[in-house]
């Protein structure tokens, strides 16, 4: 996972195919895995699945993985494929992680924040709808400041095309 210095946060994974299923596998999201029949398929299904692992950590509460460098090589015919995470789940995701870093819990970030601590339990839900002013609230509570930059979208990674050398 990566979301420092004013990044997306955006999860790397591996394709292969394997017989007729294109695998995918978050080297950066531990035990996160799909497949689709192709390409296309298998990238939309890879979009799923993360975003569901991290959902999944917002209902926990738990934090997200400390993001690693990739040093894992690519399996023969296999390439990478990065997914970002929509700014919803991203910003919840950081939010949680900040506060487990900091150990905090949910009804400690109540008492800095003057909410009920189900008031801020519904801030880190990933079904609820943010507020920018509490979630201002939030980061000052968590003594950080939010970035905030806008970019051009980046190209979605494609598998390496095959060049057909003419005889």
């Amino acid at each position: 996972m990566n979301i420092s210095r004013g990044e997306t946060m955006q999860f790397h994974a591996i394709v292969r195919r394997e017989g007729r299923y294109h695998n995918v596998e978050f080297v950066d999201a531990p035990g996160c895995q799909t497949f689709g029949e192709d390409e296309a398929s298998a990238e939309r299904m890879a979009q799923d699945a993360v975003e569901g692992w991290v959902e999944a950590h917002l209902v926990t509460g738990t934090a997200l993985p400390a993001a690693r460098p990739i040093r894992r090589r690519l399996p023969k015919g296999g390439w990478w494929l990065t997914i970002t995470i929509p700014l919803k789940i991203a910003v919840r995701a950081a939010l949680v992680t900040r506060r487990v870093q900091m150990g905090l819990s949910q009804s400690d970030m109540a008492v800095r924040l003057k909410v009920t601590r189900q008031a801020y339990q519904q801030l880190e839900s990933p079904d609820a709808n943010l507020r920018l002013d509490t979630l201002n609230r939030a980061f000052e509570a968590l003594e950080v400041a939010p970035i905030i930059s806008l970019v051009p979208r980046a190209p979605i990674a494609r598998r390496p095309s095959r060049a057909r050398h003419a005889s």
